[in-house]
């Protein structure tokens, strides 16, 4: 078994090929199936851009023709935000997940 810290909230462990994300938070253990993407396991939120905060450019449409959403991926034990982004609607997560 491996562990790798990802970020001041999120941790990775590797058994083999299963990968475990840990919240830092609350400790809950996450298992995401083999060969997938572990953040494919983790509760997530989209809305519209301006959830991301009033310092949030509100007009995305001046700039990139596809509409473009707020994303949250968070622990599903305390809601704790792991990873968050301002991407286009149809933006998927890289295949190969965090490693």
């Amino acid at each position: 078994m491996r562990r790798r810290r990802l970020s001041e909230v999120m941790s990775i462990e590797y058994h083999g090929d299963r990968q475990v994300l840990i919240c830092e938070h609350c400790e809950e253990r996450v298992d995401a199936p083999p060969d997938s993407n572990p953040l494919d396991a983790l509760k997530a939120y989209e809305g519209p851009v301006t959830d991301a905060g009033p310092t949030m450019w509100p007009r995305p449409a001046d700039f990139i023709d596809a509409p473009v959403v707020f994303r949250q991926h968070y622990c599903p034990s305390c809601y704790t935000a792991m990873l968050t982004m301002v991407v286009p609607k149809d933006h998927r997560l890289p295949a190969d997940g965090l490693h």
